[in-house]
């Protein structure tokens, strides 16, 4: 009997020390490390990620949505183009910071004009990395920085605020005025 008291008592005092052992390491591991439990953070104190509609997150390069959606052939697309009422405000806007985007000034901005102007800030602005640096405070000028407050101002809106803004929205195959 007197054996069995002896393991028990044994047992015991090894098993507290293994818990208490065990109980240290869990401790030292919460608050040293990776693995250090931090307060949480109120949502007002954070700062948004850096975005723009206009510099893809992934590659940052330029890009713009692609309004005339039809499926059907560039070339059928160009016979008989599709606009968007923000366009003539944005064209008119660009204009306006010096930077008349269009072939003909005589026409209305369509698709067109608006790819090729992404491909012109691109090839202008060839470095991705960069340009998402810029977005976190350098900003841009000349005709990329004008495309980027312009478009702001006037691709972004919401068909219920075209027309307090100035743009109205245009029946498919409707043609605006340059």
């Amino acid at each position: 009997m007197r054996g069995i008291r002896l393991w028990l008592c044994v047992a015991l005092v090894v098993s507290g020390l293994v818990f208490s052992a065990c109980s240290k390491a869990t401790n030292a591991d919460t608050t040293t490390g990776d693995s250090t439990i931090q307060p949480a953070l109120d949502p007002r104190s954070v700062s948004p990620p850096v975005f723009s509609n206009w510099i893809r997150p992934d590659t940052g390069q330029f890009e713009a949505y692609t309004w005339d959606d039809r499926p059907i052939s560039e070339e059928a697309k160009a016979e008989q183009p599709w606009y968007d009422g923000r366009w003539q405000p944005f064209g008119h806007c660009m204009a306006a910071a010096g930077f008349e985007t269009r072939p003909n000034p005589n026409q209305p901005f369509g698709q067109a004009d608006l790819d090729r102007l992404i491909d012109k800030l691109n090839v202008l602005n060839p470095d991705g990395a960069a340009n998402k640096a810029r977005l976190a405070g350098e900003g841009f000028d000349g005709i990329s920085g004008a495309f980027l407050q312009c478009a702001d101002r006037w691709l972004t809106i919401r068909p219920d605020e075209w027309e307090k803004r100035g743009a109205r929205p245009l029946e498919p195959g409707e043609i605006p005025g340059p």
